[in-house]
This record gives C-alpha cells, sequence and structure tokens, in this order.
C-alpha cells in the first residue's frame, strides 16, 4: 500500500457516503455503520438518540473509517480519521427527542493508503 496525503485522504473520503465508527462502550471497542457526509475536514453522520453510540460520543475520541475497492479497475484506497465527536444543532432537554442525533466528528489524525488489487475476471 502507498500512502495517502491528507489532502488525498479526504478527496477519497468526499467520494464515499458510507463508512464505519469506532466507539467504546465499558471500555470494550464497538462499531456501528453510517451513511455520512464531509463538511471541510469535518465528519458528519447522524446517530439513534436511543443507541450506545449516542450515550457514547459526547467529547470523546471517536475513530471513523471507510474504504472503496473498484473490483474492475484494481484500484483500493482505505482512510481512518481520529478525532473528538459533539453534537451539532439544538436539542430540547425538556421533551423527548427520537429524532436523530447530528454528529461531527473534527480530525485530529488523519491516515490512508492506496492499493492495486486483482481485479475480478
Amino acid at each position: 500500500p502507498t500512502p495517502l496525503s491528507r489532502e488525498q485522504c479526504l478527496r477519497c473520503v468526499a467520494s464515499a457516503n458510507y463508512g464505519r465508527i469506532i466507539y467504546t462502550v465499558g471500555a470494550l471497542p464497538a462499531v456501528a455503520a453510517v451513511f455520512f457526509g464531509l463538511l471541510g475536514e469535518t465528519v458528519v453522520f447522524d446517530a439513534n438518540p436511543m443507541s450506545p453510540l449516542a450515550a457514547a460520543f459526547e467529547g470523546a475520541v471517536l475513530v471513523f473509517h471507510t474504504d472503496r475497492v473498484d473490483l474492475a479497475t484494481g484500484d483500493a484506497w482505505s482512510v481512518t480519521i481520529t478525532g473528538r465527536a459533539r453534537e451539532i444543532g439544538a436539542r430540547h432537554a425538556d421533551r423527548v427527542d427520537t429524532s436523530p442525533l447530528r454528529v461531527a466528528l473534527s480530525p485530529e489524525i488523519i491516515t490512508g493508503s492506496r492499493a492495486t488489487v486483482s481485479p475480478a475476471g
């Protein structure tokens, strides 16, 4: 695999819309699949307010990972973003709200690599 620059990593992430959030529950690792968007360098995704992820993210360090493999061309990349998460948007503490939490993950570390795999054939 060939390492990617920060800018190359962000271009790859911008071309995707599905990834994984890695977080902890009781000091054990957990993974949640998410659809996401990229605003500048910030990964934005929704979390179910009743999920373990929603209970674990505020101010926590999370890891986001996305990748893509194009079996037709053999092009593959993988990007990992580590940073702190925070809820964005207004919520009302005096009512039960089941709407998704909008979460922003601000990157502190961005790493990635590109590789070539054997195309399908």
